[in-house]
């Protein structure tokens, strides 16, 4: 079972857009971060520098909701601008 649940948490690291380790922290229900961070520090980021994206920015409410329906995910908004990213 600690291979299982090993396995489940770096799934669950790897799939977030952005990195959270507070919310691997919750799905392994670890009450001290220093905990989760043994298991994070396990996890082996295969090919995470090889991954390239393709971003957009927008700022209209329409632009941004086509951009949502073709699979881009939410990055950050920076001087008004909201900006998209979505795997090659």
């Amino acid at each position: 079972m600690k291979n299982l649940r090993n396995y489940s948490g770096a799934q669950f690291y790897l799939s977030m857009p952005i990195r959270d380790p507070w919310a691997v922290m919750r799905h392994f229900r670890h009450k001290k971060m220093e905990t989760t961070q043994h298991y994070l520090r396990a996890i082996v980021l295969d090919g995470e520098e090889d991954i390239e994206y393709t971003s957009k920015a927008v700022q209209t409410k329409e632009e941004a909701m086509k951009l949502i329906d073709a699979n881009y995910q939410y990055v950050q908004t920076i001087d008004g601008w909201h900006i998209y990213r979505k795997r090659k």
